[in-house]
């Protein structure tokens, strides 16, 4: 049964068997090869909405039939929270429970409830099996569930319906926030690396004026200002990191994949990616480690020279065109050494660099502070849609002040 304290007056409790009968229609898919075909793959979790379909001719042995409007339940444990209403006719998996209308329960209200996580929790109680657990009709039917009247099941809907509106508006805004912090880390290494970061700290400590590069930097290429240590990688593959785990991070082309029991290098370093996808990437091209670590053949590992600190290196090189440097397919391309020793880069002094480090790491601290929140505000918001249909079904959704009848008087 549904927890629920006390029925709202109106209001009765039945099993879902009392309110739904699943159909038992069922035909062979040879027999409407152009049928749309809805399995559980086809229905998004959590949202009610159908995600794509196939065709009859893609699918083999009967499947179940059913109408517009039908509510389609997934009754294989993991996808519990698949409901949906299609707008169409056509065939569902067998593992798609289908309910035809019913004259005590709307179609909505019963998507609602099945989707609730209360239900979610006890269908998942009732499951069974090894290999592909489910659950089943007969273990369902005799679930209690709170029962409004017609009128105010409709209430309900458009009530949630409202909610999920604003809610996925704030979420939208929300992801839209996120990719613009996104960004941010991007913009602000570019601003960086082309001196306009600390165009007024130059002004205030060094009285010098920008020309077409920033007053003091210099043009350098990657082999004058550090030194490569590829020479003392070495691949390890997952079988024997397995068989050596310990507690040093090994390391590839885009940060931690492993652990290992021992060491190659016990340093600060910059390490930037040598063979990846290279071209749509938007992740930055190089990181930094400090302290043990084993690094595999997919980075290259750099030493910074004196004139350069690893913090700044690794700011320079993070989005670094190297590109037009690379080598090899589009899916796959390769930033050989010689190509990354002689890139050429805009070096600061070294007093400038210690500000830009400072900077960018201020900044990024802050955008990943209110990253932060963003993330947490969308997870509160994701849960909301949840927390407003349990308010529903213990038949608080509207306030003291609405009538529940439905009457416009």
């Amino acid at each position: 049964m549904i927890d629920i304290d006390e029925l709202p007056a109106g209001w009765g409790l039945a099993s879902l068997g009392q309110l739904v009968q699943p159909s038992k229609t069922k035909i062979d898919p040879a027999l409407v090869p152009d049928a749309a075909y809805v399995g559980l793959e086809h229905i998004e979790p959590h949202t009610r909405r159908i995600i794509g379909q196939g065709r009859g001719k893609d699918v083999k042995s009967s499947k179940a039939v059913f109408q517009a409007g039908d509510v389609l339940y997934g009754k294989l444990r993991p996808y519990l929270n698949k409901v949906a209403i299609p707008s169409f006719d056509g065939i569902a998996s067998t593992d798609v429970l289908v309910f035809p209308e019913s004259s005590h329960v709307t179609a909505q209200f019963l998507a609602r409830l099945l989707n609730s996580a209360a239900f979610v929790d006890l269908a998942h109680q009732s499951s069974a099996g090894m290999e592909l657990p489910r659950t089943s009709w007969k273990s369902l039917r005799d679930i209690q569930v709170p029962v409004p009247p017609i009128d105010e099941q409709r209430r309900i809907i458009e009530r949630l319906d409202e909610i999920d509106t604003y809610r996925e508006g704030a979420i939208a805004h929300l992801e839209k926030s996120r990719g613009i912090l996104d960004g941010v880390h991007r913009a602000v290494i570019a601003a960086a690396c082309s001196g306009s970061l600390t165009e007024d700290w130059r002004r205030d400590n060094t009285g010098g004026s920008d020309g077409e590069a920033p007053f003091g930097w210099e043009i350098v290429q990657l082999h004058e200002i550090v030194e490569c240590l590829d020479r003392f990688r070495k691949p390890v593959n997952s079988a024997e990191r397995a068989a050596r785990a310990g507690s040093v991070p090994y390391y590839g082309a885009n940060g931690r994949v492993g652990w290992i029991d021992d060491a190659l290098f016990d340093e600060t370093l910059v390490l930037v990616v040598e063979d990846e996808t290279f071209t749509g990437r938007t992740r930055p091209f190089s990181y930094i480690v400090s302290g043990p670590a084993w690094v595999n053949n997919h980075a290259h590992v750099l030493r910074a020279s004196p004139r350069v600190s690893p913090e700044a290196l690794n700011i320079l090189l993070s989005y670094y065109d190297f590109i037009p440097l690379t080598s090899g397919s589009t899916g796959r391309r390769k930033l050989t050494q010689k190509a990354l020793m002689a890139a050429e880069i805009s070096l600061p002094p070294l007093v400038e660099q210690r500000e830009i480090v400072r900077r960018v790491e201020q900044m990024i601290a802050s955008s990943l502070m209110v990253g932060a929140k963003v993330d947490v505000a969308r997870r509160l918001l994701a849960r909301t849609g949840q927390a407003a249909l349990a308010t529903a079904l213990r038949g608080e959704l509207f306030d003291g002040g609405d009538d529940r009848s439905g009457s416009d008087s």
